[in-house]
């Protein structure tokens, strides 16, 4: 079983189809860790607590987790990068490595990089993504495959759409779009419908969703933020949204009152709650 078919049956299991987003902006956590910076405790540390709580508090109604490395690039912080998603990993939860890699002109340099990445006794993600590489995106997605692991790959979309049949124009190439599309090839049992190799996109427009779903047919996307109903198959399965709200949800007015009484870490599990069940009901609408 591939590594989206067994996120397929957690996705059963728990009857989520949420991704929460860690995207920590120190200036922006509770107010506990302005605190502890003002009082010299390091960036480091002060990261390292809030994203071990933030995984615990939103773990029970939660899928996946997506990491964005952007956040962890001070060289004091880079290090539990790493450290943060094999917490994530030992918490039972699908690790997305949200690392949108470019800049790779080589296969050779590919094929390094993703060893780097997926490789190792211990690897810290179930799935990368990364940004359109053309033909270099090859090397992730053969060294996903063969460790178990999955590539989403970013594709940029227009939202123009051809006279006649309506199909999805790409850009700047449609070499990933092909790529994806063709994944299917890469089932190797009966029961899996779903390749290793998914497609992170938008959720702003429903008529984008439901052309790409028909076209993909075997294609998971990683939706980046709310909506995005259109992309779920009939059994609710083919796609996973990804939030970062739910990370500040000590600052929203439905939340505040829980978080001056029980803590941010109760506010952020209850506003995950509530975004799990938000994706569910609209599913149930779309029926």
């Amino acid at each position: 079983m591939n590594a989206i078919e067994c996120l397929n049956e957690e996705i059963k299991r728990k009857n989520s189809r949420l991704v929460a987003g860690l995207a920590p902006r120190i200036s922006e956590l509770p107010p506990i860790y302005q605190a502890a910076l003002k009082i010299g405790i390091s960036k480091k540390d002060i990261l390292r607590d809030f994203c071990t709580k933030y995984i615990d508090s939103v773990a029970q109604h939660v899928v996946a987790i997506k990491i964005e490395n952007e956040f962890f690039k001070d060289k004091d912080c880079f290090s539990i990068y790493r450290e943060i998603a094999l917490y994530a990993r030992l918490s039972d939860l699908f690790v997305i490595g949200d690392l949108k890699i470019s800049g790779i002109n080589s296969n050779l340099k590919a094929y390094a990089y993703a060893k780097a990445l997926l490789g190792g006794k211990y690897p810290p993600f179930d799935a990368i993504t990364t940004n359109n590489l053309g033909r270099n995106v090859v090397p992730f997605i053969k060294t996903a495959v063969k460790k178990g692991q999955a590539v989403f790959i970013w594709i940029k979309k227009a939202s123009t759409y051809e006279t006649h049949d309506r199909s999805l124009l790409l850009e700047p190439t449609d070499f990933e779009y092909e790529l994806i599309k063709n994944s299917g090839k890469l089932l190797t049992a009966k029961e899996e419908r779903y390749s290793p190799v998914g497609a992170v996109v938008g959720a702003t427009n429903p008529k984008e969703a439901e052309v790409l779903r028909k076209r993909m047919p075997n294609t998971i996307f990683l939706v980046s933020g709310g909506g995005g109903a259109g992309y779920f198959d009939k059994e609710g399965l083919g796609a996973i949204i990804s939030s970062s709200d739910i990370m500040y949800a000590y600052k929203k007015d439905a939340y505040k009152d829980i978080a001056r009484t029980d803590g941010w870490e109760r506010a952020t599990e209850v506003a995950a709650f509530d975004a799990k069940e938000d994706i569910n009901q609209t599913l149930k609408a779309k029926e």
